[in-house]
């Protein structure tokens, strides 16, 4: 009986971590229920979210331009970074304790010790940086530099190479020696091989915003299509496209339950599927103009 105990008190649990901008909350999901279980209140203009070390997540408010902390064993924000300048993009590397946040406004890329909270410094990009990713292998950062259509990136903190890409790169995804750049107003995704900088374009649907990739899939969002087109990872066509909510914008993977969870901006919802079946679980009204651009999706 002990035994037994000890195992059901250490059962996995993974959430969903909404923002919601045109509110000002966050909803957590618990996505073994498919409900919500907390709305936390927070500074103006939630967007981005990242999962940090030691079960803490950090979000980024574009409106009132700052950073607020939060602990994922309580769901309680304990700590505000002010910055003075507007976040959109933030990616966390963890063997460095640094995070890189990319302003809007700026054409540039700060990077903060999340120890202290101190900037430690600040790297030109193109214009209009959005999204981000790391690439541990190569220890480089990756941004889209979404009003310049290029890629920038960054090695030891210092920009090494430009890489032109279709019109209006938003969301970027890593998978191993390849990085994704959805590309808002041409309609495709451009494929780069980091080894070569080869690059080649796929058609995805209308005005995609961001992609995710699952063992078998690659799953990018289409807001005016209100889908997700799925995409063979072998040749790059569209198997399938999943009728989500009203302009779905980002994707998180829940492998625990085995889900795709897709955040609906226009319809203030997520949409859930199953990874197996593709097929729509449940949508889950949670505040208005949910986002989550990012990392929104944390196991326990």
């Amino acid at each position: 009986m002990i035994f037994l105990v000890i195992f059901q008190g250490c059962k996995e649990e993974s959430f969903a971590i909404i923002t919601n901008q045109g509110e000002d909350t966050i909803s957590i999901v618990d996505l073994q229920n498919l409900n919500i279980i907390k709305t936390i209140q927070t500074n103006p203009g939630p967007l981005t979210v990242e999962i940090l070390k030691n079960n803490l997540a950090i979000i980024s408010n574009t409106k009132n331009e700052s950073l607020q902390l939060i602990d994922l064993d309580s769901f309680k924000i304990i700590d505000t970074i002010n910055l003075g300048f507007t976040p959109l993009g933030i990616v966390y590397v963890e063997g460095k304790d640094l995070l890189y946040i990319s302003s809007w406004y700026e054409n540039k890329l700060y990077y903060y010790n999340t120890n202290t909270w101190e900037r430690d410094g600040v790297i030109p990009v193109g214009k209009t940086p959005s999204g981000i990713i790391y690439d541990k292998k190569r220890d480089q950062i990756i941004v889209s530099n979404r009003d310049e259509n290029l890629l920038t990136i960054i090695q030891d903190n210092k920009v090494i190479k430009t890489i032109k890409v279709g019109d209006h790169p938003f969301g970027v995804y890593l998978s191993e020696d390849s990085v994704f750049s959805v590309n808002v107003y041409s309609n495709d995704v451009s494929k780069i091989n980091l080894n070569t900088y080869d690059s080649s374009k796929f058609n995805v649907g209308d005005h995609p915003y961001n992609i995710i990739s699952s063992d078998h899939y690659l799953f990018v969002t289409n807001t005016q299509d209100d889908s997700v087109s799925v995409i063979n990872k072998d040749d790059f066509s569209i198997l399938k496209t999943l009728k989500t909510g009203e302009v779905p914008e980002n994707l998180g993977l829940d492998l625990l339950n085995n889900q795709l969870i897709v955040t609906n901006w226009g319809s203030n919802s997520i949409s859930i599927f199953n990874l197996d079946t593709l097929k729509l679980k449940k949508e889950i009204p949670t505040g208005r103009e949910s986002r989550s651009f990012g990392n929104f999706i944390w196991a326990k």
